[in-house]
C-alpha cells in the first residue's frame, strides 16, 4: 500500500473516532427473571451518555418479548405506581441508572421462558433515529433464588 492511500485513510479513521466514542453505552443490564407462565418482566441497566448534548431514550425493543415499554416507578403518601414514559433523557456528559423502584425497562409477552443466566437481545431507540442493540442478563429478582430449568424433553 502506498502512502497516498494509507494518508486519506489515517485522515477518515482519526475524523470518526471522536464520533463514535460519543455514543450512548450500557453497562449493568440485566433482566428480573420470572416464575414460568409469568407474561411480565422487568430491564434495568446504566446507561450512559458522554457526548455533549443530552441524549433522549425513546423506546426499546427486543425479538425475546412481544412488547417492550419506558416506565417509571413513583412512591407518594405510601403508594406505589409505575407511569409510561414517551422519553427519558440521559444528560450530556451523565449516565441514568435503570433500577428496581426508579426507572426501568417492561418487557411483555415473552417468546420463550427466560431462566437465569440467559441472555436476551434488546435495541434502544434514541431521539434523532440512533439505535443501540445491548445484552441483558437473566438473573433473580434480589433475596430470590434462582428457578431450577426444566429437564429436556
Amino acid at each position: 500500500m502506498n502512502a497516498r492511500m494509507i494518508l486519506p485513510a489515517l485522515l477518515l479513521a482519526a475524523a470518526t473516532a471522536p464520533a463514535l466514542a460519543s455514543g450512548p453505552s450500557v453497562s449493568g443490564a440485566w433482566i428480573r427473571a420470572v416464575p414460568a407462565g409469568a407474561d411480565t418482566t422487568a430491564g434495568y441497566m446504566r446507561l450512559h451518555n458522554p457526548s455533549d448534548r443530552p441524549l433522549a431514550l425513546i423506546g426499546a425493543s427486543s425479538p425475546a418479548f412481544g412488547l417492550v415499554e419506558l416506565r417509571k416507578s413513583v412512591f407518594s403518601n405510601g403508594a406505589g405506581r409505575v407511569i409510561p414514559q414517551a422519553r427519558v433523557v440521559v444528560p450530556a456528559h451523565g449516565r441514568l441508572d435503570f433500577a428496581p423502584g426508579g426507572y426501568h425497562l417492561i418487557l411483555q409477552q415473552p417468546g420463550h421462558a427466560l431462566h437465569a443466566g440467559d441472555d436476551v437481545a434488546v435495541t434502544l431507540r434514541f431521539y434523532g433515529g440512533r439505535t443501540l442493540r445491548t445484552t441483558f442478563r437473566v438473573r433473580p429478582a434480589p433475596g430470590r433464588e434462582p428457578m431450577p430449568r426444566a429437564p429436556a424433553p
